[in-house]
């Protein structure tokens, strides 16, 4: 089961990093900022939960 969640946490790391260039590169800082900190949130996350083991 933590495999799975690690999976989707991935997963959704990437999403939140390909929305961010996205958005970037249409002229929207303020969302591409958001997923950018969304994803970072999820990678510190990622870590947390590998450290916490």
């Amino acid at each position: 089961m933590r495999q799975y969640y690690a999976t989707i946490q991935r997963f959704s790391i990437v999403l939140a990093l390909l929305i961010a260039l996205v958005t970037s590169y249409l002229n929207y800082p303020k969302t591409a900022a958001l997923f950018i900190v969304v994803a970072l949130v999820g990678v510190i996350d990622v870590f947390w939960l590998r450290g916490s083991k």
